[in-house]
């Protein structure tokens, strides 16, 4: 267990580096979950007892208390995000450890979550859809008759213009 303990709080210290959010943190610890999910599924090791431990190491340790700052925002995340949805088993382990550590820089971590790239693509098919639909309707009576209005006598200067010469 050491090994592999080891293998990943060292992947998640180089990787926690450069991570500014608490969504980045959830996303990389979901990460270090599955694959020791997949791990340990041989009986070499408990999961639980692994991310306990990692999360509880002094490496960590500026990490998790700028992440226990923001609980709600984390407990709400791994409830309600699909994103973190391997996260939810390990629920007690992770509120333990953030309710043990104390708070510093809460402002270290950016709170806000941006949307998935699904939900962005989603959102943009939306708005292009509706915008077709607005501008096929745009073509009521008034346009209507306004364009037969200048068909006409765009024909009628044609036929005028043919007829003299």
């Amino acid at each position: 267990m050491r090994g592999i303990y080891e293998k990943y709080l060292g992947y998640l210290k180089d990787s926690l580096s450069y991570v500014r959010s608490i969504d980045g943190f959830l996303v990389k610890l979901s990460n270090v979950v599955y694959d020791l999910e997949e791990y340990c599924d041989k009986d070499v090791c408990d999961p639980v007892e692994v991310v306990k431990a990692i999360l509880s190491s002094k490496e960590l340790a500026l990490h998790i208390s700028r992440l226990s700052c923001h609980k709600d925002l984390v407990y709400s995340a791994i409830a309600n995000d699909p994103r973190h949805r391997v996260l939810r088993k390990y629920l007690d382990v992770i509120r333990s450890i953030l309710d043990s550590s104390e708070c510093s820089d809460a402002n270290a971590l950016e709170t806000h979550v941006y949307p998935a790239t699904w939900a962005k693509e989603r959102m943009a098919w939306k708005r292009w859809h509706k915008g077709t639909a607005e501008r096929g309707t745009s073509l009521n009576l008034d346009n209507l008759v306004k364009s037969l209005v200048i068909i006409s006598f765009t024909l009628f200067i044609i036929a005028l213009v043919l007829l003299l010469t």
